[in-house]
C-alpha cells in the first residue's frame, strides 16, 4: 500500500510536465542553433575534421583539395642505400592521392546539423587512401637498385631487324633494395604527407622479368602479329601490314612478369588513316554560262562526298579482335554527300576555248586545273568532260599544243631500269609528246580533283572511257594541255 498522500501526487505531475517541456525546448533550441550554424557554414568542413593531422574546420572543398595537393607535392622521401642517398618527391615516386576524394570525405555530413554537433564532440580524421602506380614504382626501384651498382636486369623484348617478329634480350640477377620496404615507405609518407627518411637494406634480387617470361611474352606478341587484319572500304580493301601490326603490339609488366599488350591508340591511329583515305568532301560540278546565265556547256563533273558511318563500332570491334589475336575482316559502311553545281561565267565566243580549232578539226582538251578531258570537233563538244589524273609534283604534265604520233591498244609502261615503276598491259595508249600519253589506268581507284596529281606525267583515264578517247584521237589529232 502506498504511503504517498494524494496531494503529493498531484503536486509532482506539474513538475514532470515542466521538466519534459524544458527538455523539448532545449532540444528544439539546439536543433535551431545547429541548423543555423549548418546553414551559415554550408559547403565547409565541420569542426574537428582533420586531414593528415591538419585541422580543416571551415575550409571549402577547393581549399581542402589545394591543401592536399600542395602538401603532397612538398613531401619527399629520402632513401639511403649502401651509403648513398636519393631524394624522391612523392609526385615522382609512383604514389598518388586523389585530392578530390579526400575533399569529398572531409565534407561528408557537412550539411547535417546533428553530424556537425557530434563531430565537434568527437573529432574525425579523414583517411587518405594513397595508391601506387606500378609503372612509376618500377622506375623508382630501378633508380634505387642502380645505387648498389650491381642492379638486376630484367629481360626485355624488341622487334627484330625484319620488323615482323620479336627477339628477347636476356636478363640477369643482381643486388638491390627490398621492394616491400620501399612500397611501405611510400604509403606511410603519402598518408602523413610529410617528408621522411628511410634506410634500405641490400639483398640478392632476381630480375623482375626473367628470360623465360620474356620468351613467353615474345611468343604471345608474335602470335598477335600473325592474325590477318583487313578493312573493306567504299573504294578499296585495306590490309594491315606486318609493320602496322608490329606498331600496335608491345610488352608490359604485369604481376612482376611480362605479357603481350596491344596499344589501342596505335590501332585507332591505323583505322583513322584508313578512314581518311576513304572519306572525302564533295567536289562541286562546274557549268560554264554566259553573262546572262545561259548554259554553254558543262566544264567539270561533280564528285559526291563520302562519309564513313561506322567508325566507332569498327574501332571497338577491331581493338577487341587484335587483343584476342583472332584476326579481323571488317567492312566500312558509308553515305554519300551530294555535291552542288557552280556556275562559271565565260565569254560566249571562240575565245573561251583553249585552242582555236578549224571547223571540223578534231582535238582533245586536257584541263589540268579542273582535271578534265573533253573531246571536240571544231567548237562542238563531242564527248566529256570526264575526270582524269595527271602528273604530280616532280612529274608535272607538260603544257602546250601537241599531236598524237603513236598508238597501242595495250603496252607495258615503265618496266625498264630507268623507270621507277612497271605497269603491264596498259590499255588504249596514245602518245602525244615524247613519253607523255593518254591511256587507261586500271590501277587507279579515283579520278579528278583530290586524287588528280598522281601520275608520272601521263594523262590517266578511267578504263571504261579510255577506248572512246583512243578511237577518237587518230594519228595527228591535236592534244592541248593547259591550266
Amino acid at each position: 500500500m502506498s504511503h504517498i498522500a494524494p496531494a503529493s501526487r498531484a503536486r509532482s505531475a506539474p513538475r514532470l510536465l515542466i521538466g519534459v517541456g524544458l527538455m523539448l525546448i532545449a532540444l528544439v533550441t539546439s536543433a535551431i542553433a545547429c541548423g543555423a550554424y549548418a546553414h551559415s557554414h554550408e559547403g565547409t568542413a565541420m569542426p574537428g575534421v582533420k586531414v593528415a593531422g591538419e585541422d580543416v574546420t571551415g575550409m571549402t572543398r577547393s581549399e581542402i583539395s589545394e591543401l592536399v595537393e600542395n602538401r603532397f607535392a612538398a613531401s619527399t622521401v629520402t632513401f639511403t642505400v649502401a651509403g648513398k642517398s636519393l631524394d624522391i618527391p612523392l609526385v615522382e615516386s609512383g604514389a598518388d592521392i586523389d585530392e578530390s576524394l579526400v575533399a569529398d570525405a572531409a565534407l561528408k555530413g557537412a550539411t547535417n546539423p546533428f553530424s556537425r554537433l557530434l563531430t565537434s564532440v568527437a573529432p574525425r580524421s579523414v583517411r587518405l587512401a594513397p595508391t601506387i602506380d606500378e609503372e612509376g614504382f618500377t622506375a623508382l626501384i630501378d633508380r634505387l637498385d642502380a645505387l648498389v651498382g650491381e642492379a638486376p636486369l630484367s629481360a626485355s623484348v624488341e622487334l627484330d631487324d625484319s620488323g615482323t617478329s620479336h627477339r628477347v634480350i636476356p636478363g640477369h640477377a643482381g643486388r638491390g633494395v627490398d621492394r616491400e620496404s620501399v612500397r611501405t615507405a611510400l604509403f606511410e609518407a603519402s598518408e602523413s604527407m610529410e617528408s621522411t627518411r628511410v634506410e634500405l637494406e641490400v639483398h640478392e634480387i632476381e630480375p623482375e622479368v626473367s628470360t623465360e617470361e620474356a620468351t613467353q611474352a615474345a611468343k604471345e606478341m608474335d602470335a598477335l602479329l600473325e592474325a590477318e587484319v583487313s578493312l573493306q572500304g567504299p573504294k578499296r580493301l585495306h590490309e594491315a601490314s606486318a609493320a602496322d601490326k608490329a606498331s600496335w603490339v608491345g610488352a608490359r609488366r604485369a604481376f612482376g612478369g611480362l605479357t603481350a599488350d596491344v596499344n589501342g591508340s596505335a590501332v585507332r591511329e591505323w583505322l583513322d588513316g584508313v578512314v581518311a583515305a576513304e572519306e572525302r568532301d564533295p567536289i562541286n560540278a562546274i557549268d560554264e554560262v554566259d553573262a546572262n546565265g545561259t548554259l554553254l556547256e558543262p566544264a567539270r563533273p561533280g564528285k559526291v562526298g563520302i562519309d564513313v558511318t561506322n567508325v566507332e563500332n569498327t574501332a571497338a570491334e577491331l581493338e577487341e579482335a587484335v587483343k584476342k589475336g583472332t584476326g579481323f575482316q571488317g567492312v566500312l559502311t558509308s553515305r554519300e554527300i551530294p555535291f552542288e553545281t557552280e556556275q562559271r561565267v565565260v565569254a560566249n565566243g571562240p575565245e573561251r576555248f583553249a585552242y582555236r580549232a578549224r571547223a571540223g578539226e578534231k582535238w582533245v582538251d586536257v584541263d589540268l586545273t579542273d582535271s578534265t578531258l573533253t573531246l571536240y570537233q571544231g567548237q562542238e563538244r563531242i564527248y566529256g568532260p570526264i575526270l582524269i589524273n595527271h602528273g604530280g609534283v616532280g612529274h608535272e604534265t607538260v603544257t602546250g599544243v601537241y599531236h598524237v604520233y603513236l598508238k597501242f591498244p595495250a603496252q607495258d609502261m615503265g618496266c625498264t631500269p630507268e623507270w621507277p615503276y612497271c605497269e603491264r598491259a596498259v590499255p588504249w595508249v596514245s602518245y602525244w609528246h615524247a613519253s607523255y600519253a593518254l591511256h587507261g589506268a586500271p590501277w587507279v581507284e579515283e579520278f579528278g580533283i583530290g586524287t588528280d596529281e598522281s601520275s608520272h606525267g601521263c594523262i590517266n583515264i578511267p578504263v571504261d572511257e579510255a577506248k572512246r578517247v583512243f578511237d577518237f584521237a587518230e594519228i595527228g589529232t591535236t592534244v592541248v594541255t593547259h591550266r
